[in-house]
Formats: C-alpha cells, sequence, structure tokens
C-alpha cells in the first residue's frame, strides 16, 4: 500500500532525510488533456525534438526513421495544431509544456 505525499511534503521530506527525488523527464510525463487527443505519440516526440531546434535529419536519426517520415509527421502536427511553420510548432509546444 503506498501513500502520496505533495511536491511539498517530498522535497521537505528529501531535505531531512538526504533523499535524492528524481522527477520523470519530459517523455515520461502524463500528456496534457488538451492535446493528447489531437497529437500521437510519436507526433508528440518529434514536436519536442523540433522544439528542441534539432532539424529532421537529426530528429530522424534519432527516431530511427527517415526524414521523409519526419516530414509527414510534420505535415500533420501542422495540421492538427493549426500552425504553418517551426517556429509556431515551437511556440505551441513551449505553450503546453512539451519543452
Amino acid at each position: 500500500m503506498g501513500v502520496e505525499f505533495s511536491p511539498d511534503q517530498l522535497v521537505t521530506c528529501a531535505a531531512a532525510s538526504d533523499i535524492v527525488i528524481a522527477l520523470p523527464r519530459k517523455s515520461e510525463r502524463a500528456v496534457d488533456e488538451r492535446y493528447r487527443d489531437q497529437l500521437t505519440p510519436r507526433e508528440i516526440d518529434v514536436l519536442r525534438l523540433v522544439a528542441g531546434g534539432l532539424t529532421n535529419r537529426e530528429i530522424a536519426d534519432r527516431l530511427g526513421i527517415s526524414p521523409r517520415t519526419i516530414d509527414a509527421h510534420l505535415r500533420s502536427i501542422y495540421g492538427k495544431i493549426g500552425v504553418s511553420c517551426r517556429s509556431a510548432a515551437t511556440v505551441y509546444a513551449v505553450d503546453h509544456g512539451l519543452v
């Protein structure tokens, strides 16, 4: 049986006992309900990498897929979130806590 603590309680407890708390990476965090139904998990991964400044080639290499597939993902992402360029997609990612 587990015990639930608030973030403040965790910090206080950890500080008092020298425990290190490892927070989950962004990709492990729950996706915000406002856009979860719009974007696929792979599209969210691609959008995070775009917002991180990676090129299509770099994203493709990191995800083990082709640059052409990245192009297709970006067209889909742009259509779903209503933008037409990388910078606007990056703003969307920042506004929705993806980066």
